[in-house]
């Protein structure tokens, strides 16, 4: 049961973790959040940056 408390807990933390932001910050320099339709997720990601953040 412990087990799966922590493993239900690091899987939230993990999935809090904007990585599309991170990704395109590191590979452009740019903010996602002010790209495109504004939000931080894979395909805006993908539409603006290219395959190389995405």
């Amino acid at each position: 049961m412990v087990n799966e408390i922590i493993a239900v807990v690091i899987g939230y933390l993990l999935g809090s973790i904007p990585s599309a932001y991170i990704a395109t910050r590191i590979a452009t320099g740019k903010d996602i959040r002010h790209m495109g339709g504004g939000n931080v997720g894979g395909l805006n990601t993908f539409r603006e940056v290219g395959f190389i953040a995405s």
